[in-house]
């Protein structure tokens, strides 16, 4: 005789059935929570990192969407093909992989890779840009009445140009180094044989400038080549030099006046630690421009 299933058990394994697919369901929505960061190669290659949180079984790097003439190398501990590198047991945090673009013809190229931890549950495209080394400009601190502006030409082959599209209404630029054309909108040298390029900035009569800063863009050679820089206009002493280099080096003796014996105290501490009084300083020369100027002055 066939036995009768009560209702009460069909009830109870209905229940179970749902929380088993609710823990399920709830399992994969954790495992959404694997990223992985965008990044950035040069045109002769670089490595590409998968950081994870540990894999129990295997993780894979899909790379079947690189372009023609692209290769990957893969570490002798990981297996694949042509589409993919698989890890199985032991995988290294971060699993790492070589990409080869096709050289300076993949400047600017992005590639979308998928990488899976475990089951396909578990998994993050990114994206992987071709991008020469990066640039870097300084922040820079000029006097509120106006000054010069410098940026280093980065061993450009082409040209370098900084947008002067932030430069407020009445405030002039002029006197670029070496001489170029240009326009409100952006100073451009072409082929540049000067190392370092410069500028001079100057506010209106009518405005005070100190406290004020603009942001500018450089380039260089192209757009994947660029830089956003600072420049700050400062209250300046009598020197020449910023007020703020002023006072740091007053601040090192016993009284209000400026000696110079305690500006070379001043610089002196800049070397040992960057900063003077509790205020830190980019750059040492003006504690020495400073000094010159005590001792034609004193």
């Amino acid at each position: 005789m066939a036995s009768k299933i009560r209702p009460r058990t069909v009830l109870l394994l209905t229940i179970a059935v749902a929380v088993l697919s609710i823990s399920f369901a709830g399992g994969a929505a954790a495992q959404a929570s694997f990223t992985v960061e965008d990044q950035t190669i040069a045109p002769d290659g670089g490595q590409i990192n998968v950081s994870h949180n540990g894999a129990d079984a295997y993780l894979q790097i899909d790379h079947s969407t690189l372009p023609a003439n692209w290769t990957v190398e893969r570490p002798d501990a990981a297996q694949g093909n042509v589409d993919e590198t698989t890890w199985f047991g032991g995988v290294p945090n971060p699993a790492m992989i070589t990409v080869i673009p096709d050289g300076e013809a993949s400047i600017g190229e992005t590639v979308e890779f998928t990488a899976t931890i475990d089951d396909e549950g578990n998994q993050d495209t990114f994206n992987v840009t071709v991008s020469p080394d990066p640039i870097s400009f300084s922040d820079q601190e000029i006097a509120a009445s106006g000054g010069t502006v410098s940026v280093d030409s980065k061993d450009a082959e082409s040209y370098v140009q900084v947008d002067l599209s932030n430069v407020p209404d009445g405030w002039e630029v002029t006197n670029p180094d070496p001489e170029t054309n240009y326009n409100t909108e952006e100073i451009a040298w072409t082929s540049p044989a000067a190392e370092t390029l410069s500028f001079d900035i100057t506010p209106p009569d009518d405005v005070d400038a100190a406290g004020q800063s603009i942001e500018f863009t450089g380039t260089v050679d192209d757009s994947y080549r660029q830089d956003t820089f600072t420049v700050t206009f400062v209250e300046t002493h009598e020197s020449g030099v910023s007020q703020t280099v002023a006072d740091a080096a007053t601040s090192q003796g016993n009284d209000d006046q400026l000696d110079s014996l305690d500006i070379l105290d001043a610089y002196s501490t800049y070397l040992e630690t960057g900063e003077v009084n509790g205020k830190e300083f980019d750059d040492g020369l003006p504690f020495l421009d400073l000094y010159s100027w005590k001792l034609e002055n004193s």
